[in-house]
Parts: C-alpha cells; sequence; structure tokens
C-alpha cells in the first residue's frame, strides 16, 4: 500500500490509478469466466464508491474526494442478471450475496492532515472467486432471485 500526503493536485492521478487497477481485477476475474459460466452464472466486475463518515452508503457513481472516501473494485455472481445469494444457517442473517469487492483507495485523516493510500493488492481475488465457485459447487442453498 502506498501513502502519500493528499491534495487536489493528485485528483487526476486518482482517477487515473482507479481505472488501471479495474483493468489489472477484470484481467485476472476474466480467467474465471468459463468456470462460473458451466455452472450457469456471469460475473460483473466493476467500481463503487462510498463516504465512511457518510453513512456507509455505497454509490456506483465517483463521490467527492474528502475525508472517508473509498474506492473498492466490486466483483459479484450473477444468474440471469440478478445477484446469486446463499441460504444462511448461521441465525445472522437470512442469506449472503455471492459478492465481494477489494479496497484500492481511500483517503483518511491522519494527524490534522488528509492521506492517501492507493491500493495494489490483488492477490485475494483468486482465492475469492475459487471460494466461491466450490461453495456453489457444493451447496443445495444457492438462491436465484
Amino acid at each position: 500500500m502506498m501513502k502519500v500526503k493528499y491534495t487536489n493536485q493528485l485528483d487526476d492521478k486518482i482517477c487515473t490509478f482507479e481505472d488501471s487497477m479495474l483493468e489489472i481485477y477484470t484481467k485476472k476475474i476474466q480467467a474465471y469466466t468459463i468456470p462460473f459460466e458451466t455452472i450457469g452464472c456471469t460475473l460483473k466486475v466493476g467500481l463503487i464508491w462510498k463516504n465512511f463518515f457518510n453513512g456507509n452508503t455505497v454509490s456506483f457513481k465517483m463521490v467527492a474526494f474528502r475525508n472517508g472516501y473509498e474506492c473498492y473494485v466490486y466483483c459479484s455472481v450473477q444468474k440471469g442478471g440478478q445477484e446469486v445469494r446463499i441460504s444462511s444457517k448461521d441465525d445472522v442473517a437470512d442469506y449472503y450475496y455471492m459478492s465481494t469487492a477489494w479496497m484500492i483507495s481511500l483517503i483518511r485523516r491522519f494527524f490534522l492532515k488528509l492521506e492517501l493510500s492507493l491500493c495494489v493488492n490483488t492477490e485475494n481475488v483468486e482465492s475469492d472467486l475459487e471460494n466461491f465457485l466450490i461453495y456453489m459447487k457444493i451447496t443445495s442453498n444457492v438462491i436465484y432471485s
């Protein structure tokens, strides 16, 4: 993870970084297209944003660069255009969506200054998608809504 003092002169570089990370993640995720298609599903990939201090609401449109800014690459397993859900047996939730998100950038206040963090670690992509595939193949709790 790279950390630097945030200034608004970095805004264009942040956008470029996020677009390039989306491209890197998309290439990695494409390797899983065929395995998911064999079980009748597709993968939807994109960027999502949120502001940590704004109620954690997720947006598919970029939010303002300020304290609490976060950007993620997301990937959801879909069937028929709907996100796949797995029934829960843990009494915490009725179901869980088959989706994940990987943080790629964030802005936080750190000792009176704003700090930009850029995350370049893509290690978890394969293990997350492998776990989705394994779970979907061994469970009968898949809900296609």
